[in-house]
C-alpha cells in the first residue's frame, strides 16, 4: 500500500556506492494533547486519522472507556489538541492530582477488576493467518481492520492500534506492533477480542492476553504462526 502525501515527505539519501536517489519517508509530527487545560502528554505520531487516534489512545490509555466520555475535541494551531471530558469523569482526574496521576493509575488494570471478552464471533484460524500474511511485506508499523477493510500506517505501531481502536469498531485486528503487555491492554480496551501479530510475544502480552480472553496469534521464535492464547475458544480449527 502507498503511503499518501499527508503521511509521507520526500528525502534525498545515497545508496552504499554513493549514487543519490530520492524516496519517501513515513510522516512524523509533534502533537501536545491537552485534558481539561492540562497537558497530558506529547506524542509523536503519522498526521492522519487524527480523531480516531484521540478517542482510540484515551481509550487504550484507560482515560476513558468509550467515545461519549469527551465532550469535545479540538486541533489548534501549533499541533495542540484540546480536549475536554464529561464531567464526572473530568472530576475523577481532579481528585486524583490532575491527568497526568490519572493516567498514571489507569495505565495497567487490576487483575481483579478484568471481566474477560464476550466471544461475538468464531474465526477459522487458516483464514486469519492466511488473511495476516497478506500484510506482511508492509515496510512501516501498520494496523488492519480487515472488517472494514481499513488499513493503518503510523510511526508507531501502537498508536496505529489506537486509530483502529478510536475509528470503525472490530473485533479481529492484524498489526506489526510488537507483541507487548501494552499493545494486549489496548485490544482488551478496545474491545478486540483477537489479535494477529507478526513478531513474537513478551511473556506478560501472553499472561494477559490469557486473563482478558484476547485470542492471541502472534510468530514463534521460528517463524511461524502460533496460537499463545485462546481461552474462550473462539478459533476454529478445520
Amino acid at each position: 500500500m502507498e503511503l499518501t502525501k499527508k503521511q509521507s515527505v520526500q528525502y534525498t539519501a545515497k545508496t552504499l556506492s554513493g549514487a543519490e536517489f530520492t524516496g519517501v519517508a513515513l510522516r512524523e509530527e509533534v502533537y501536545d494533547l491537552i485534558i481539561d487545560l492540562d497537558l497530558y502528554r506529547r506524542v509523536l505520531i503519522t498526521p492522519d486519522n487524527l480523531d480516531e487516534f484521540i478517542y482510540g489512545t484515551l481509550i487504550g490509555s484507560g482515560i476513558i472507556k468509550r467515545h461519549e466520555d469527551v465532550i469535545s475535541s479540538r486541533l489548534c494551531d501549533a499541533n495542540r489538541f484540546f480536549i475536554q471530558l464529561d464531567p464526572d469523569l473530568a472530576v475523577k482526574v481532579k481528585n486524583a492530582d490532575g491527568i497526568k496521576q490519572y493516567a498514571q493509575e489507569m495505565a495497567v488494570p487490576n487483575f481483579s477488576d478484568i471481566i474477560p471478552l464476550k466471544v461475538t464471533k468464531h474465526y477459522p484460524v487458516m483464514e486469519i493467518i492466511d488473511l495476516a500474511k497478506r500484510y506482511e511485506s508492509q515496510i512501516h508499523f501498520y494496523a488492519v481492520n480487515p472488517h472494514a477493510e481499513v488499513v493503518i500506517h503510523d510511526c508507531s505501531g501502537l498508536y496505529a492500534i489506537d486509530k483502529i481502536i478510536g475509528g470503525t469498531p472490530s473485533d479481529l485486528i492484524i498489526t506489526n506492533a510488537h507483541p507487548s503487555t501494552e499493545a494486549i491492554i489496548r485490544c482488551y480496551r478496545g474491545g478486540i477480542s483477537v489479535a494477529v501479530f507478526s513478531g513474537v510475544p513478551t511473556s506478560g502480552a501472553i499472561n494477559f492476553a490469557q486473563k482478558t480472553g484476547v485470542t492471541l496469534i502472534s510468530k514463534d521464535l521460528h517463524g511461524s504462526y502460533s496460537i499463545y492464547a485462546d481461552s474462550r475458544q473462539q478459533l476454529v480449527y478445520r
